[in-house]
């Protein structure tokens, strides 16, 4: 799965990539809204090894690397959970590095991959799990169409519980823009 946007390429996820992705992931005040922050490199690796190799496969998550093609860094990740009780379903989750946040990266690979999900693997509904907090990705979310579902999920991730509102978009809603 190749993407490619004006300003950025999406690729699947490398072992390579786990410096790059312990840089930005790492940093506790650009991801306080993250359940998933490694403690080192080899954490940032653990998490590649443990990401789905192909899309689509049910129960699993796909990253992609999000690849600034000015720079050609990785400013960034974007993944996709395929659900397993529902196969129409996936879930989306991005994190962009803190010196690339508020200039549209995140928009501009959702826009894509939202697309692609809906066109070209034939889903029907998207959800993000947003911390109410986090006002920057709910603008994201809602400048792309998601619709707050006034559902919260609780997750508890490496002895803390997180609260998450639940975004939905669907497929008609998208095609109908």
């Amino acid at each position: 799965m190749l993407l490619s946007t004006p300003r950025l390429n999406l690729r699947p996820i490398r072992l390579s990539d786990k410096e790059s992705l312990f840089a930005y992931r790492s940093d506790a005040e650009a991801n306080k809204y993250q359940g998933a922050v490694p403690k080192s490199i080899n954490d940032a690796g653990q998490f590649i090894k443990n990401t789905a190799r192909t899309p689509n496969i049910a129960g699993t998550w796909f990253q992609l690397a999000i690849i600034e093609k000015e720079s050609q860094e990785m400013i960034g990740d974007l993944g996709i959970n395929f659900h397993k009780e529902n196969y129409f379903r996936v879930s989306l989750g991005y994190t962009v590095a803190k010196q690339k946040q508020g200039k549209g990266f995140a928009t501009e690979a959702l826009r894509h991959v939202i697309d692609h999900v809906f066109r070209e693997m034939g889903k029907n509904e998207i959800l993000v799990h947003i911390d109410p907090e986090n006002r920057a990705s709910i603008r994201v979310a809602e400048k792309l169409g998601f619709t707050d579902t006034q559902n919260e999920i609780v997750t508890e991730m490496h002895g803390q519980s997180f609260t998450d509102r639940i975004y939905c978009l669907t497929k008609s809603d998208w095609l109908s823009v």
